[in-house]
């Protein structure tokens, strides 16, 4: 099933799930449900937290679960 989740920070950067680059920061992607592995880059360590592993489920496009990442 579809979810959506959405991943801030101060800059354009690529979201990667997974291991794999889906979207871009603070634009709503869609996922599918079940526990995700959220990150900014395997290359890129200038952020924090490093990383987030959520259950993505209960989402609607206009409500995404929302990962906020800061600069280091």
């Amino acid at each position: 099933m579809v979810q959506y989740v959405k991943v801030t920070f101060p800059s354009y950067r690529k979201v990667w799930i997974d291991g794999s680059p889906v979207g871009f920061t603070n634009d709503i992607l869609e996922v599918e449900a079940g526990l995700r592995c959220i990150s900014l880059g395997p290359n890129s360590k200038n952020y924090v937290p490093d990383r987030y592993q959520v259950n993505v489920n209960g989402t609607v496009e206009s409500e995404p679960l929302v990962m906020i990442f800061c600069r280091q």
